[in-house]
């Protein structure tokens, strides 16, 4: 390969990280761990309480919501806000959800549990990992197995 074909691979390359990654050269600041866990109990208690406006309000314009492997990926409060009305947050949701703080790679995150109708108890659904920008979620990353679970010392179920 050529000197100008790798130079040209890598100027399309940091374009287009750039374009992906709203990269302002300026890394924000970090927030104190006390209010990172304030906004990490509000998320938590919106999703207990099926109340989307408070989930969708501690997003970003731009987040972004996938869930490897699977293709379903959304961007943006609107996108993610249907999604969630259309599947987690369907019909009479208010106490379907229990979430467990979790920390993977680093970053704050939540396991879900999903109430059995026939027992009552909270059974392993997903994880989910959360990207802070600034005060508000830029990402949100659902992994959709419940079988790592164990991986994170986290009950085979809740009550």
């Amino acid at each position: 390969v050529s000197v100008s074909a790798v130079n040209s691979l890598l100027h399309r390359a940091r374009l287009t990280l750039k374009r992906r990654h709203h990269q302002t050269g300026e890394p924000k600041p970090l927030l104190a761990k006390e209010r990172q866990a304030q906004i990490l109990e509000r998320y938590l208690r919106a999703w207990e309480s099926a109340d989307i406006d408070g989930i969708v309000s501690l997003l970003t314009e731009d987040a972004t919501f996938p869930m490897p492997p699977l293709p379903g990926w959304y961007r943006g409060r609107a996108a993610i806000r249907s999604f969630i009305l259309a599947t987690s947050l369907a019909g009479e949701a208010a106490g379907r959800w229990k979430l467990l703080p979790i920390r993977a790679n680093g970053s704050p995150g939540f396991a879900f549990y999903v109430r059995d109708e026939a027992s009552g108890r909270y059974l392993p659904f997903a994880l989910q990992v959360l990207r802070f920008e600034g005060e508000l979620f830029g990402g949100v990353t659902t992994f959709g197995y419940p079988g790592l679970f164990p991986a994170f010392n986290l009950p085979a179920d809740l009550e």
